[in-house]
């Protein structure tokens, strides 16, 4: 898996390489962009030595930051097709999966992605902090940091996959390596019929 902490990142730097080679993206990064929420809190008091008095702080809280863990830099050929410009009219929002950081408009074509696997919550993890998180950058920065779901093998409608294509090397991944009792050789893994990139952009264009 690499520099990649799960499955579902390195499946999602999959359908950004798709992307990049047919020329919807300029550039991804991983884990590049962090920001900083807050500084270390201490505690300044006056601690009564035998013969003296010495100021000292009392460590009371840790900083806090977040770090996306996408960056994807895109060409204005995926405008209204992978992200959207609110500045074009659309015929439907809900097909275009991307949305760009800058809220406010600016002229920056980036979006930040957080990754999350579907139907998970562990305690003690991002999963936790990361909505705060998210709505704190928005709120200081001025910037969206957007969770993605890339995919479930069943036909979730939050699943990334499932609502736009499974990258090539994904499909060939999730395939059936040997004959099992429900399935046979070169079978799919995936509930429901993954569709390849050019499949999909035919399926929008005509649809």
């Amino acid at each position: 898996m690499n520099k990649f902490k799960s499955t579902e990142e390195l499946y999602f730097s999959y359908y950004l390489e798709e992307l990049k080679e047919a020329g919807f993206i300029y550039n991804w990064i991983y884990e590049s962009s962090k920001f900083n929420l807050t500084e270390k809190v201490e505690l300044n008091y006056i601690k009564q030595m035998k013969n003296k008095l010495k100021n000292e702080t009392e460590f009371l809280l840790h900083p806090s930051s977040i770090t996306a863990d996408f960056t994807i830099e895109w060409n204005i050929l995926a405008e209204n097709i992978f992200y959207l410009n609110v500045n074009k009219a659309v015929k439907n929002i809900k097909i275009i999966p991307f949305r760009l950081s800058d809220i406010n408009g600016g002229a920056s074509l980036k979006s930040l992605i957080e990754i999350k696997p579907l139907g998970t919550f562990k305690a003690n993890t991002s999963n936790i902090s990361f909505p705060y998180k998210q709505k704190f950058v928005c709120k200081t920065h001025g910037i969206y940091i957007q969770k993605i779901i890339p995919f479930n093998l069943k036909p979730k409608p939050s699943s990334l996959f499932y609502n736009t294509f499974v990258p090539k090397k994904v499909i060939e991944l999730e395939t059936y390596k040997v004959n099992t009792k429900i399935a046979h050789v070169g079978d799919t893994k995936f509930k429901f019929k993954p569709i390849t990139l050019l499949e999909y952009l035919n399926k929008i264009t005509n649809g």
